[in-house]
């Protein structure tokens, strides 16, 4: 999805600032971000604004090192990753995301690798009572929705960056579904019905009904299941899914 070609590195900062290569990026930064609240609030999604200092951080960073701060006699941490703390705000919200930084010291291997930055903003969700599927049927449909808007409003953009906006559009259509593959459409699935021993007079087993949707939120009609990510161990049970910026 890149051109062949690549673009001198800057000599300096002003001249890094005031390219038109930098300036396309941070427009096209600033389109995902508004694209990405604009399609989780409106499914309902709430937007918390994540701790950059805390006593606590995520622990499983694939061995780059945390960032600690002396806070008034106290150790405390920049955050690799707001997880613990996004999973314990599902206490006041069924369904949350964070565009949350992070600070990593990454180890010398990966540290000029490009992918690995020790500064990076990534998008957070998660979603309580939910399927590892609900989580990625989320993911798959925000990164479209996404790359389907930068495509759309953005082409100059993207040629000046040397993307190939045609190759875009082939990624968010997708291949053609065949009779057998067709993929199913993305609804809200029903609440989760669970079986109970049969009885012995009927042979038939009895389920429990399902939860009346009506006057509920939309996240109440999403079944239980197991977490997708299993850090913090908090009262609900969350499915999450998290890209980077």
């Amino acid at each position: 999805m890149t051109s062949t070609s690549t673009p001198a590195f800057p000599t300096s900062p002003d001249q890094h600032l005031t390219r038109e290569a930098t300036r396309a990026t941070l427009r096209v930064q600033s389109r995902m971000l508004a694209a990405t609240r604009a399609f989780l609030t409106a499914r309902g999604f709430q937007e918390l604004l994540p701790p950059v200092v805390g006593p606590v951080t995520d622990p499983g960073i694939r061995g780059s090192k945390q960032v600690d701060v002396d806070f008034y006699g106290h150790k405390y941490k920049l955050m690799t990753s707001a997880i613990l703390y996004k999973q314990a705000s599902l206490l006041a919200f069924d369904k949350i995301f964070y565009i949350a930084p992070n600070v990593r010291l990454e180890p010398l291997e990966t540290a000029v690798t490009h992918r690995h930055l020790a500064e990076f903003h990534q998008i957070d969700v998660e979603i309580r009572d939910a399927r590892r599927e609900d989580a990625m049927e989320t993911a798959e449909e925000l990164v479209a929705h996404v790359v389907a808007e930068v495509v759309r409003e953005q082409p100059g953009d993207l040629e000046l960056l040397g993307r190939d906006a045609d190759a875009f559009r082939e990624v968010v259509r997708g291949p053609s579904p065949g009779p057998r593959t067709a993929r199913r459409p993305p609804t809200c699935r029903p609440s989760a019905t669970r079986r109970t021993p049969a009885r012995r007079s009927t042979g038939r087993a009895r389920r429990s009904s399902p939860r009346r949707a009506a006057g509920r939120s939309s996240s109440s009609t999403i079944p239980r299941a197991h977490a997708a990510s299993t850090t913090a161990r908090t009262p609900p049970t969350p499915a999450c899914c998290a890209t980077s910026t």
